[in-house]
């Protein structure tokens, strides 16, 4: 082997975790971006405006009673919403931000589960996207 060829193996096992690193802060929630809905007091419906850079997708925790009707619309060109319910007793998506037509889910009405907490993620497939998600609890 070349000096040469043994100094690029080394510069790049070196280089490789600090790659991997950024790689991982590309995709996945904006930094520290996972929050609570806030309702008014009083009120069972919040209205969130938001602008979303592509690669990223912002998080919104949704707290109520087991079973509570929850209704939750989004306007956006071309974000899209994905709903798990609490992800600590291992439950699957309810809806996958892709359904099989390809379009993105903007509605989406039921029940919340039996922990009364939801994660409504917004990710988009622009370079940013503004959004408005409106969500109301009956």
């Amino acid at each position: 082997m070349h000096r040469r060829d043994a100094l690029m193996l080394v510069g790049a096992a070196i280089a490789a975790p600090f790659a991997l690193t950024a790689a991982a802060r590309a995709c996945g929630p904006s930094p520290q971006f996972t929050k609570p809905i806030a309702f008014a007091p009083g009120r069972k419906e919040a209205t969130i405006r938001n602008a979303l850079k592509g690669d990223f997708t912002h998080e919104w925790i949704l707290k109520g009673h087991a079973g509570q009707k929850v209704e939750i619309a989004l306007e956006a060109k071309k974000s899209g919403v994905t709903l798990m319910p609490d992800e600590a007793g291992g439950a699957k998506p309810r809806w996958g931000n892709s359904p099989k037509d390809g379009s993105y889910v903007k509605r989406w009405s039921g029940n919340l589960p039996k922990s009364g907490r939801m994660l409504i993620e917004i990710s988009t497939e622009a370079a940013r996207d503004n959004y408005t998600l409106t969500v109301k609890l009956a």
